[in-house]
């Protein structure tokens, strides 16, 4: 380098260190800090300088300039941690104690025991990681018991000389740089460090609360998964009896209406619909038991020569199941009724005899035998009053019995039907006539 005032040549790293300290230039007492700039003059003259190679043991010779281009090809000595190369030894070890990023360093503080508790671990620590080191709970540990037992317990100038024997390089200056903002801030870190223990055991003792929450959160989950399958379970119990349910409300449809305890079967008839359409009709099918004879009743209302209008009732033998084992002709005789429905009881009744030689008592050989029909049993009139003791809400009801106590069937034959139902009418003349 080159001083601008004088043109004195100077060391380039004099100049970097020494001369911003002067305030006057020593060669020729100009005032002020020395400014200096490149000596290319000098560069001139040491490119043209003829040397040999100290790595080739003098088999080159060359200029100055040259030698750069050729050291190249000694560029061969690697460095061990960051494998960089170099051309001499000395930079090579300069290179690993001073710059490499990856040198083995040593904490600033192991003498106190940081980074002790695992040496293999810690002898392979990089420089690159310091810097992470120094931020670690554990050195800030030990920093901290330093500066409490060693600065705070001493005077200034015993605390700097402590540092100076305790610590060299940077992390030396850095601590002589700050004692004084340690030795205002230690009281605050103290209470921070005392905060962070209070705040570590409340996160244990918020930890501990969680994982009990937790274990009871997997208990109810694990107790609600059962209930689930349980009520899973119940309803599939529940889809099944309402499968059975319906099942037998379907089977119990299905089965055949029997006659009752007494032996009668009670058909109601919506009188008003009657009277009104004119239209016949009909009961359901009814058994005599669960293996007996097949039977059915049925009203119309008919029309004699004088245009006056009559109930008619027909009684019908339906082809059976068990047919095959019934007494053909039907041997019993029969009642047909229509009910009075006070307290009189003064039914309109007709008893049917059984008739060997009429066809409505053989076996069926079809679905149904011909009717057997009651003609005229009582005038429409008769029922269509107000007030009459056969109807009542619209509906009269028809009654058939049949007496299974005694077999007709060695009776003498009767054309005509025994008469004993109640005259509505009040005459001697009866009404109630069998068509065959």
């Amino acid at each position: 380098m080159q001083l601008t005032c004088c043109g004195e040549r100077v060391c380039e790293s004099c100049s970097k260190s020494k001369l911003k300290q002067l305030s006057q230039c020593p060669f020729c007492s100009e005032p002020g800090t020395p400014e200096t700039r490149q000596d290319k003059g000098n560069k001139r003259e040491v490119d043209s300088l003829k040397v040999n190679c100290p790595r080739c043991n003098d088999q080159w010779f060359g200029l100055y300039m040259n030698l750069p281009e050729h050291l190249s090809i000694h560029c061969d000595l690697a460095c061990e941690n960051c494998d960089e190369k170099f051309v001499f030894p000395q930079q090579r070890e300069q290179h690993q104690q001073e710059t490499c990023k990856n040198r083995i360093v040593s904490c600033p503080l192991d003498f106190l025991g940081c980074s002790q508790k695992d040496k293999i671990l810690y002898l392979r620590v990089r420089f690159s990681d310091l810097s992470q080191h120094y931020i670690s709970n554990e050195h800030q540990s030990y920093l901290f018991l330093f500066i409490k037992n060693v600065v705070l317990q001493s005077s200034a100038s015993r605390a700097n000389l402590a540092i100076q024997k305790s610590f060299n390089g940077p992390y030396r200056r850095m601590l002589t740089d700050n004692l004084g903002r340690i030795k205002s801030l230690i009281q605050d870190i103290g209470r921070t460090i005392e905060n962070c223990v209070h705040l570590n055991l409340e996160k244990q003792t918020k930890q501990a609360m969680l994982d009990g929450i937790y274990a009871q959160f997997t208990e109810i989950k694990k107790s609600s998964d059962n209930n689930i399958k349980l009520i899973e379970s119940l309803h599939g119990m529940l889809m099944d009896m309402s499968k059975l349910l319906e099942e037998i409300r379907l089977k119990s449809f299905n089965r055949p209406k029997l006659l009752t305890t007494d032996n009668t079967f009670i058909w109601s008839i919506n009188f008003l619909t009657l009277r009104n359409s004119g239209q016949p009709m009909q009961s359901e099918p009814v058994h005599t038991s669960q293996s007996g004879y097949r039977l059915c009743l049925g009203c119309d209302i008919t029309t004699d020569e004088r245009n006056e209008k009559y109930i008619s009732i027909s009684f019908t033998i339906l082809l059976g199941e068990f047919d095959a084992i019934l007494s053909w002709p039907v041997p019993f005789s029969i009642t047909l009724s229509i009910l009075d429905l006070t307290l009189a009881k003064k039914h309109i009744t007709c008893s049917i005899p059984a008739k060997s030689k009429v066809l409505t008592f053989q076996r069926p050989i079809s679905s149904a035998n011909p009717p057997y029909r009651v003609e005229k049993i009582c005038p429409v009139d008769t029922l269509s009053k107000t007030g009459s003791n056969y109807v009542q809400d619209g509906c009269m009801f028809i009654e058939a019995c049949i007496d299974f106590t005694a077999d007709s069937r060695h009776e003498i034959a009767d054309d005509g039907v025994k008469k004993t139902a109640y005259d509505p009418m009040k005459t001697d003349v009866p009404f109630n006539m069998l068509v065959n």
